[in-house]
């Protein structure tokens, strides 16, 4: 470190080595502590709070807990970010990839304390995690899109981790249900924007339903019009009906007193021919991205026609694809061709005053709504997540790999396997993949902790199940050691291989970092008590004075 030239010594901090490993591990420790109590479906929930608003959230959500929690120390975010790209893109995982790439980094340590170089410890976790994809391939078995038992068995054990066991039950059979419809679809046609889950509190879990449509939290915009339309043909106008102002500033002269009166009726013209082209189209629904003037909220109920209005772009985009609408920028333009078809509109009350809007038996069958309900917000809030990542996992599931035993089962496999192949190598790699199955073990038995069972027996039983050729796990709920296949604790196979391969480049990074610069805080800038009108002020005089006095006025 002498060697730094002398300004960069004065200029920062530096760390590196060996002490700059053990404080990215004691950081990550503390990451690490927060998110594998979370882990499995006996996890505990966080209550996120925020101070200045008041506002809090219970959750036991991987991605929302690593996205507030909000780590600054560079290694922590390095495991946070990771986790959460590993979630978003599977849909689950997020914390079992912080929590494997923890357990990594603790035999690291180990390792290096014997003598193992960090370039040796990468490559011989990248061999590992080659293998170990390998043999998690082996086990994984193919789900068929008939296998309806599988599936809710699946979704079950995903929304499981999120919520009681019972409410996991009922939502499974919502989300299945609703996948059914488009499980035939190719990746590049699938969107799991099509499904359009939306939730209420007020009301039990159980309450919970399966729209063949959309549901959207709008209503009529006059209380006079249907509230029922069947057969319904419905037009999408992303434009404002009303006459709009002029954006600059206008100014209309009259020069006669009858002029004022033939300035409303043109005015009134406008209006009646705008809503006599939604009437002729044969629309008897009108969906409204922007504002509908009162007038013409008048006449389109007069005509018997539902309209609503400041139609949010996450609803437009389902409304458009259900009913296979095309939406105009002039109610001028407006053709049947145009027009989007279902075959019931509906406004319904939820709760008190509280009105929603059903377009059911849509044109295109495929998209569907999940409208949520819950006693509180953050229980609606943490049911939708869950169903909008079972959804997501479902879906790859059919189109992967397929699913593998859960529980840990899994894990333990995977760590056999591996010690098995270690005692075949010669070299440290023999050493490196023993220690990878280790993390391997502590990242399986970790649900089976929080369930509050031994984690010793549980590793030991584990071990011993996997050596006689039984793939055995944790049923977390029974709190007992089960052939999980039987007892249906089914993981999906592309995010456990997420998890291993996001997990393995995490610690691969921070195991390559040797050296950290750290520059020093900038001293905070002193304020003056003088307020700054008042500064200003003087600065302005002194500069007249200068002036003044190198250019002073001419007497006469």
């Amino acid at each position: 470190m002498q060697n730094l030239p002398a300004a960069l010594r004065r200029h920062i901090y530096y760390k590196r080595g060996k002490e700059l490993f053990s404080e990215n591990l004691r950081v990550i420790s503390l990451l690490l502590d927060l998110c594998e109590t979370a882990l499995g479906p006996r996890g505990r929930s966080k209550i996120i709070f925020d101070k200045e608003s008041g506002d809090y959230k219970v959750t036991k959500s991987g991605v929302l807990i690593l996205k507030e929690a909000g780590p600054v120390h560079p290694a922590a975010k390095i495991l946070a970010e990771t986790g959460i790209a590993s979630g978003t893109e599977t849909g689950d995982g997020s914390l079992s990839t912080v929590v494997f790439a923890g357990k990594l980094l603790e035999k690291a340590q180990k390792l290096r304390e014997q003598g193992f170089h960090p370039s040796v410890i990468v490559r011989g976790f990248e061999f590992a995690s080659s293998i170990a994809l390998e043999f998690l391939k082996e086990i994984s078995h193919k789900i068929d899109p008939g296998n309806r038992e599988g599936l809710l068995k699946l979704a079950e054990t995903c929304i499981a981790t999120k919520l009681d066991l019972e409410d996991a039950r009922f939502l499974s059979e919502i989300t299945v249900r609703a996948l059914e419809s488009v499980i035939s679809l190719s990746d590049e046609k699938f969107d799991i924007e099509m499904f359009k889950v939306e939730g209420r509190e007020g009301a039990s879990v159980r309450d919970s339903k399966l729209v063949e449509g959309v549901v959207v939290h709008k209503f009529a915009v006059d209380r006079t019009m249907p509230r029922r339309i069947e057969r319904a043909k419905v037009a999408i106008l992303e434009c404002a009906l009303e006459i709009e102002k002029p954006k600059t500033s206008t100014q209309v002269i009259l020069r006669n007193p009858s002029d004022v009166s033939q300035f409303y009726r043109e005015r009134d013209k406008i209006i009646i021919d705008m809503v006599e082209a939604i009437a002729r189209s044969g629309a008897n629904v009108v969906l409204c991205t922007k504002n509908i003037d009162e007038e013409v909220r008048r006449l389109l109920a007069a005509r018997g026609i539902f309209a609503i209005r400041n139609i949010q772009p996450k609803d437009l985009y389902n409304l458009k694809i259900a009913l296979k609408a095309t939406p105009v920028h002039d109610p001028m333009e407006l053709r049947p061709e145009h027009l989007g078809e279902c075959e019931l509109v509906e406004e319904r009350i939820l709760t008190a005053l509280d009105r929603w809007t059903f377009f059911e038996r849509c044109k295109d069958p495929r998209v569907r709504s999940i409208l949520i309900r819950g006693s509180t917000e953050s229980i609606v809030e943490e049911a939708k997540n869950a169903v909008r990542n079972a959804l997501k996992i479902l879906y790859r599931a059919l189109k992967g790999w397929g699913v593998i035993p859960g529980g840990g089962a899994s894990e333990f496999y995977l760590a056999w396997r591996l010690r098995e192949k270690a005692l075949r190598l010669p070299r440290k790699e023999q050493v490196i993949l023993q220690a990878f199955a280790d993390a391997l073990e502590d990242l399986g038995i970790t649900p089976a902790k929080n369930a509050g069972m031994d984690p010793i027996d549980v590793k030991l039983q584990l071990r011993h199940g996997v050596a006689n050729g039984d793939i055995v796990g944790v049923d977390a709920f029974r709190r007992e050691i089960a052939d999980t296949w039987s007892r249906g604790i089914l993981e999906a196979s592309h995010v456990k291989a997420q998890v291993i391969k996001s997990a393995v480049d995490a610690a691969k990074i921070i195991l390559r970092v040797d050296f950290a610069v750290i520059q020093p805080p900038k001293p905070p800038e002193k304020k003056s008590p003088i307020p700054e009108p008042v500064r200003k002020a003087r600065e302005a005089t002194e500069r007249a004075m200068k002036y003044l006095d190198r250019f002073p006025p001419k007497r006469e």
